[in-house]
């Protein structure tokens, strides 16, 4: 597996983690819709939670959730969508973000709830 891909598997296993310890029940991890990917499907309470996972070694280069830009948005909520479509849910949905900066030396994560909203 590449460097990047094994830091990117290490980064969603902390925010999965993480997520867990708040409450949330894991729904589904790397769900596909044709070429768009959401991360984690979770609960959380009266909430499913689509979860973008973005992690770095460092924020040399900015914060890992900067690299989340509008059209990245709109994959997700494109996604979301399918997954709406193939498994209906009547309670309100939200996008959130788990930034993780990861590294020999420690694990940061930063929890964005509502870091996002659907723009049609």
């Amino acid at each position: 597996m590449a460097e990047h891909n094994l830091l990117g598997s290490r980064g969603e296993a902390a925010a999965l983690n993480f997520l867990k310890l708040r409450g949330m029940d894991i729904l589904h991890t790397n769900w596909r819709a044709g070429k768009r990917e959401i991360d984690i499907v979770a609960k959380d309470g009266k909430h499913l939670v689509f979860c973008e996972v973005k992690t770095r070694k460092d924020n040399r280069f900015g914060y890992p959730e900067e690299s989340i830009d509008m059209a990245k948005q709109n994959n997700l909520y494109e996604a979301a969508r399918e997954y709406l479509h193939q498994f209906p849910h009547n309670e309100s949905i939200r996008f959130d973000v788990v930034s993780v900066l990861l590294n020999s030396y420690c694990t940061q994560i930063y929890y964005c709830p509502d870091a996002f909203f659907p723009m049609g």
